[in-house]
């Protein structure tokens, strides 16, 4: 759900940047990395919390 929210924010956020100005392919590269990163930790803290039960 978490993973979800800040996926849909980064979209809008980066819809919003895109109206805005040319280096705006560079700032949705940067947040689609971020985004990535994001939900591989969450996998990552899931899988840790799961093998803790």
């Amino acid at each position: 759900m978490l993973a979800g929210s800040i996926h849909s924010i980064s979209l809008s956020w980066g819809l919003y940047v895109n109206k805005g100005s040319g280096t705006s392919f560079f700032m949705d590269v940067i947040l689609v990395k971020l985004v990535v990163t994001l939900k591989s930790e969450v996998t990552k803290n899931h899988e840790f919390l799961y093998s803790l039960l």
